[in-house]
């Protein structure tokens, strides 16, 4: 058994029908590579002192069932997997301040953002973003957004009810 600073690592845990997560002990984080899950150190204290969960670079095409010790992460890590659309599974994760999305196969962002109401920080760049849903301008606490290299045609008007929007990154798409 290796350590670190932050958190112990665990030994490999038991394969698992797809779409399952088994946790090892209740307080050992776990990682899902295809049919395996492993537990490594995905759920940590992020710099800022946030909860973390990083699923990021784990070839990820469905999104796995989100075992309970992820639902108060503020910081979710997602990118660089091969989700097609928007997890629908990251609305149980109810404080979620900021989430990469980025380097996927995403075509929109749905009308369920709006349940994100702590959401600063959206990064969804590299994907196939076609459609930005109206609810975006639901997400009052939303500071930067950025949709980079997708292929939006337009923005909904009401990203003008986003009124913490600091930063928006938009270049590389079909905008008029």
């Amino acid at each position: 058994r290796e350590q670190d600073e932050y958190m112990d690592y665990y030994d490999e845990a038991e394969a698992a029908p797809p779409g399952t997560v088994m946790l090892q002990p209740s307080s050992a984080p776990m990682t899902v590579t295809g049919e395996k899950i492993e537990a490594v150190r995905a759920l940590q204290e992020a710099p800022d002192g946030l909860r973390m969960m990083d699923w990021s670079g784990q070839g990820l095409d469905t999104m796995p069932r989100i075992p309970p010790i992820f639902t108060n992460a503020r910081v979710v890590l997602l990118h660089d997997n091969k989700l097609p659309t928007f997890p629908q599974e990251l609305t149980q994760i109810r404080f979620m301040q900021k989430l990469r999305l980025d380097s996927n196969s995403i075509s929109s962002v749905p009308q369920y953002i709006n349940m994100f109401s702590q959401l600063k920080d959206l990064r969804a760049s590299d994907n196939s973003v076609a459609m930005l849903s109206s609810n975006i301008g639901r997400c009052k606490m939303l500071t930067a957004l950025d949709l980079q290299r997708n292929h939006l045609e337009q923005v909904p008007p009401a990203i003008g009810a986003c009124v913490a929007l600091e930063k928006l990154w938009l270049s590389s798409n079909r905008l008029a």
